[in-house]
């Protein structure tokens, strides 16, 4: 029988992503429209990721690091230690924050 795994769309790694960029997008004082020009996307490409309607690949990261001004290592290591601090969270028992789907499911 085939292992049924949730779609990373939903799941709370995804919503860590997420975070991450709109927070690094806002520290540096940037609009979607100008992390959208960056990229050479239109600024719903950029509403659509923040809002988790849309994943992004590995290069789609790449690319919207270096429109942000910050290094794609720089930026995965700050996805690393908020991933860590919600899985520590998670196993202390302190409470997660939900997607605005509600859901908080382990990738």
């Amino acid at each position: 029988m085939a292992t049924s795994f949730p779609k990373s769309l939903f799941c709370a790694e995804h919503e860590v992503l997420r975070q991450v960029l709109r927070e690094e997008r806002k520290r540096r004082g940037l609009t979607q429209d100008e992390v959208a020009a960056g990229c050479g996307w239109p600024q719903s490409v950029i509403a659509k990721i923040e809002q988790g309607e849309r994943r992004i690949d590995v290069v789609e990261f790449v690319w919207l690091a270096n429109a942000m001004g910050v290094t794609p290592e720089t930026l995965f290591r700050k996805i690393m230690r908020q991933l860590r601090l919600t899985k520590a969270n998670k196993e202390t028992g302190r409470p997660q924050e939900r997607s605005r789907t509600g859901q908080v499911d382990v990738c």
